[in-house]
């Protein structure tokens, strides 16, 4: 680097900001990748801070400029640095809570999950390099997109970070999100960032002028449009009479002492489900139609076939004599044992030959009737071990960040519960972080959605906050109403338009009820589920052979 050099980009927008910024010191260099990680770390806070995203990853854009035009070798390996360093600092800012489930998960998935984001930005400086940077702009909207959908669909997804889910806190910006999920947001925060790269760098006062004009439409008429939608959304009134009563358990039982059997104060089935049923007594009526329990409420150790005659559903039946307009929905560790002795199936816990499920239960219309779901997106590490021939050596460090803590099998289609008018989505924990994956209980008839989940292994950090806040984005991609029952974390009701109704606090011991308005509504998202992460990867391979013909002929 040389210090002596000094290239000022001045911005002046239409909404009269001016910044300047003196480049490419080592010190100048370090600050613009720090501010780039606090940009893109704001909306996974605070709903008004979703707008530094549109600035975020123009910083990383400018620091590849300043450092590709100074002299000296090794600048792809100097830029790789400091897109490291606002890429990591992004995860942690954001994530950093997984360290209260497992120190060793929570470093693995920060630097793995940094690696993984670093690849757009290199494949973006190879396509500039032999296309121009304007094509390489295109480009890494294509790649970033490409990327992202990639991390949503294979083994190792963790995809917490994914742009659109920035608007979490935000959602009545992004209500199109029924058009386009939150690859959407995606997009419209990457080509916010080209903008504003461009205007950082042009130091023609009128392109500046065009490009603040571009940057102002480019947020606002999105926005715009998004509240249109917002008030137009009526549900409610066409749909009046098709609703439902529901009522949600929290039991705060806490998941490391008191939950599961190796905990210090761990508290007996039995006795955990007569607190969770006498909550939930609290509130049923007779018009209650539904009862949910959170994720792993019960541990069932009979065969499943045997569920309707074991003893650790009488919490259920009970309630179900009781009630018996009630059905209930209650999330369960199940077990299948197989008598063989070779190893019957992938998953099947070698030498007991049984496979272990993270199950959601639904008992309707008769006391001994159980229909069953296992959960089919499982935490990678926790709940299963990715890519087993070559991560295998890793069992032993599996983590707890959600549910269960050993490898489980898992349903391959989506399963919808039916009672009555009620057409249920048993959405299971993780599941509901991803959108197509939601989509797919709609495409199958339901009519509103359940999430059951337990966000205790956290602790009371933004976590669980955030997890919750993804529940606004599921209702406004499926325009279905939720209902959300946690162990520990917040349990409530959202409505169609992403609108929470009812929040429970962090550390609630309590159940409460609330109407749900059913429809049969399919969006376009729902329909064609993540067609832009198709598109893009599609044409980011295409222009990535392109770069990579160009170099060999060379």
């Amino acid at each position: 680097m040389h210090p002596n050099n000094h290239y000022k980009y001045k911005l002046s927008t239409s909404i009269m900001i001016n910044i300047t910024f003196s480049v490419p010191t080592t010190k100048n260099l370090l600050i613009l990748a720090l501010i780039s990680a606090l940009l893109m770390s704001g909306g996974w806070y605070f709903g008004f801070l979703s707008i530094g995203m549109f600035a975020g990853f123009s910083l990383i854009l400018l620091i590849e400029k300043n450092i590709s035009i100074e002299t000296g070798k090794k600048k792809g390996k100097i830029f790789f640095g400091y897109a490291l360093l606002a890429l990591f600092m992004w995860n942690v800012i954001t994530t950093w809570w997984v360290w209260n489930a497992s120190e060793v998960g929570a470093i693995a998935m920060l630097v793995a999950n940094t690696l993984l984001m670093s690849v757009p930005f290199v494949l973006y400086r190879r396509t500039k390099a032999v296309l121009g940077q304007d094509k390489g702009l295109l480009a890494f909207v294509f790649y970033w997109i490409a990327f992202e959908y990639l991390h949503l669909n294979w083994d190792l997804s963790w995809s917490w970070l994914t742009l659109g889910n920035g608007f979490s806190y935000a959602h009545t910006w992004v209500q199109w999100y029924e058009y386009t999920g939150v690859l959407g947001g995606s997009v419209w925060v990457l080509l916010g960032n080209i903008i504003f790269f461009k205007l950082l760098t042009t130091n023609n006062q009128h392109n500046k002028k065009v490009f603040g004009m571009y940057a102002t439409l480019l947020i606002a008429l999105p926005i715009g449009f998004s509240y249109i939608l917002y008030y137009n959304f009526d549900i409610d009134t066409k749909n009046n009479q098709n609703t439902a009563e529901i009522v949600v358990v929290q039991p705060n039982i806490d998941s490391y002492t008191e939950k599961f059997s190796d905990g210090k104060n761990f508290i007996p089935v039995q006795k955990q489900l007569h607190i969770s049923k006498n909550l939930a007594q609290t509130q049923i009526t007779p018009e209650t139609e539904l009862t949910v329990f959170p994720e792993t409420a019960i541990e069932v150790q009979s065969r499943e076939q045997d569920l309707r005659t074991t003893n650790n559903l009488d919490t259920f039946r009970f309630i179900h004599k009781n009630y018996p307009q009630t059905a209930v929905l209650s999330g369960a560790i199940t077990h299948e044992f197989y008598r063989t002795k070779a190893t019957p199936t992938a998953t099947a816990h070698a030498g007991a030959f049984y496979d272990s499920f993270n199950t959601a239960l639904f008992f309707k219309d008769k006391v001994d009737s159980v229909a069953i779901y296992h959960k089919s997106k499982l935490v990678p590490g926790v709940e299963s071990m990715p890519y087993p021939a070559i991560f295998s050596i890793l069992s032993k460090v599996m983590i707890n960040i959600g549910g269960v803590s050993t490898g489980l099998a898992r349903q391959k289609e989506r399963e919808v519960f039916y009672q009555n008018k009620l057409k249920i989505a048993p959405v299971i924990c993780y599941e509901s972080i991803y959108g197509e994956f939601v989509g797919e209980y709609v495409k199958k008839g339901a009519n509103m959605l359940c999430i059951i989940t337990n966000d205790g292994w956290w602790g009371n950090t933004s976590g669980y906050k955030q997890h919750f806040a993804h529940t606004s984005l599921r209702a406004i991609e499926t325009r279905k109403y939720v209902a959300r029952s946690a162990n520990t974390g917040i349990s409530g009701f959202v409505d169609a338009r992403g609108d929470v109704l009812f929040a429970s606090n962090y550390d609630d011991r309590k159940a409460f009820k609330g109407t749900v308005y059913l429809n049969d509504i399919q969006t376009t998202y729902t329909k064609y589920g993540d067609y832009l992460g198709r598109l893009c990867a599609f044409l980011g391979a295409f222009l990535l052979i392109s770069v990579i013909v160009k170099i060999i002929r060379k």
